[in-house]
């Protein structure tokens, strides 16, 4: 589909993880709509961080990249920015509010 709107950009504001839950959702639709899932990798790579958002590319030039892993697969990527936006537990706070 030629004329479907790509998805917002990502907001690094209020809740992220949340939002990049929500984004990421919409980026995946809008990949198998439009047929972008069918290109090249680098085409797929390239939608990715062009749609994502400045702020955000920002974020993913921080990002450190092994000799194993490709830099313009987009599912390394996502997992990367999974990494990046979802918050990791602290087991001892946990196990803190489970005490009190």
């Amino acid at each position: 589909m030629e004329g479907l709107k790509p998805p917002e950009s990502l907001s690094l504001s209020g809740n992220l993880s949340e939002s990049w839950r929500k984004w990421r959702q919409t980026f995946k639709l809008h990949m198998i709509a439009s047929g972008m899932d069918t290109k090249t990798a680098s085409v797929q790579y390239s939608t990715l961080l062009n749609v994502i958002g400045g702020d955000v590319l920002e974020e993913y030039n921080t990002f450190h990249f092994s000799d194993a892993e490709p830099k313009d697969d987009v599912k390394t990527i996502l997992q990367k920015f999974e990494y990046h936006f979802t918050p990791k537990n602290n087991f001892t706070y946990e196990r803190h509010l489970f005490n009190s």
